[in-house]
């Protein structure tokens, strides 16, 4: 209801990943350069981490939204506890087929897909969310299927635990297909702010929405993590249209 009070297009605190809202600190400019050049130019395995919050979908989306027409990109997520077998989780990434079919028939399809992208000069890539879910032989698979497809390009996004995770699990004492490791870190002060301004403007709204006390207290409060500023300035639109606040200070934080 905040909304129309504030004079918001959009919910500018929303906790769905949506690139609209993209802010680009020095951090996260360098892991998108740094991963954008894996997929176009090196190949092999990338590997995202961050804590639970940091940003790393978003990153990924707006990553995928900048590939042309040469990358082919299948995202999926490996949720907690999910049971379906990896070589399915992979064909749904890339829309392939795989009613009534073996695991064996799932793998030879996906590697058909991906062998008919390398022969019109086209890449696969395929980005696996909560990859720290994964179990040990989804990682050996992983690392056969970039073994014997030059055509595959690997983005694992996960947890921080997972840059170690995957080394190990996949690889033992050492990881040749892993081209790079790389983490999102927290917001400084500064970029809490400018966050906070980038998504209220990109919603409609004015950019000193928030006083610079407030945007201090809630990266206080957050740490700098984007999901949990995003929970802070949402509860405090809320609290400041019940209070007729039309400046949002440190005192509703």
């Amino acid at each position: 209801m905040y909304r129309t009070y504030y004079g918001l297009d959009s919910p500018p605190f929303s906790p769905r990943p949506d690139i609209r809202f993209l802010y680009l600190d020095e951090n996260r400019s360098r892991v998108l350069e740094m991963i954008g050049y894996v997929v176009r130019e090196r190949g092999g395995f990338c590997v995202v981490s961050g804590k639970a919050g940091i940003g790393k979908t978003i990153l990924v989306q707006a990553l995928i939204n900048r590939l042309g027409e040469q990358v082919h990109a299948g995202l999926a997520t490996c949720a907690p506890g999910s049971t379906p077998r990896f070589t399915e989780l992979v064909a749904g990434a890339f829309n392939i087929d795989t009613e009534d079919a073996s695991t064996r028939e799932i793998y030879r399809r996906i590697r058909d897909y991906i062998a008919d992208l390398s022969q019109a000069g086209k890449h696969a890539l395929l980005v696996i969310d909560n990859a720290h879910n994964l179990k040990p032989a989804a990682f050996k698979l992983l690392v056969h299927l970039v073994s014997v497809d030059e055509a595959l390009r690997v983005i694992l996004v996960g947890h921080p635990e997972l840059r170690q995770q995957f080394c190990r699990r996949a690889f033992g004492d050492t990881a040749p297909g892993v081209i790079i490791q790389t983490s999102i870190s927290e917001f400084n002060k500064r970029d809490t702010d400018a966050y906070i301004r980038h998504r209220i403007a990109t919603a409609g709204g004015a950019e000193n929405l928030f006083s610079q006390s407030a945007s201090e207290t809630v990266y206080r409060f957050s740490g700098g993590v984007p999901g949990l500023i995003n929970c802070a300035c949402n509860y405090a639109l809320e609290a400041g249209y019940e209070g007729n606040h039309r400046i949002i200070d440190k005192s509703i934080i």
